[in-house]
């Protein structure tokens, strides 16, 4: 439901701000799956990467982390503004700053969505 209005700058935003986000829960997943396998590799290492959950944490956070990114694009291109909502939200899940901020730019920008 495109509108007349003016074109603003916060879905822009609000999409940057999903998808660096996403990103960032992304290389925290990896980063965990690369300790995990240095502590395989590396016995004498402790125990710190031996969470009983760890696993299960890098498959939210990749899951997350896709669809913050999925949402921040179609945030850009401003189409399907229930992905944007769902990928900002994403974004926000495990209390991110940016996800906040997006969330919000996400809802202010309603009308300028397809």
């Amino acid at each position: 439901m495109a509108s007349n209005n003016k074109q603003t700058p916060r879905p822009t935003i609000g999409g940057i701000l999903a998808i660096i986000s996403g990103a960032f829960y992304l290389i925290m997943m990896v980063s965990m799956s690369v300790a995990t396998s240095i502590k395989g590799a590396c016995p004498m290492s402790g125990d710190a990467m031996n969470h009983p959950y760890g696993s299960c944490m890098m498959v939210i956070l990749a899951v997350l982390g896709v669809l913050a990114i999925v949402g921040g694009i179609f945030t850009l291109k401003r189409k399907y503004f229930r992905w944007a909502v769902t990928g900002s939200v994403a974004a926000m899940l495990p209390f991110s700053l940016l996800g906040l901020a997006s969330t919000i730019l996400v809802a202010l920008s309603h009308d300028e969505f397809e």
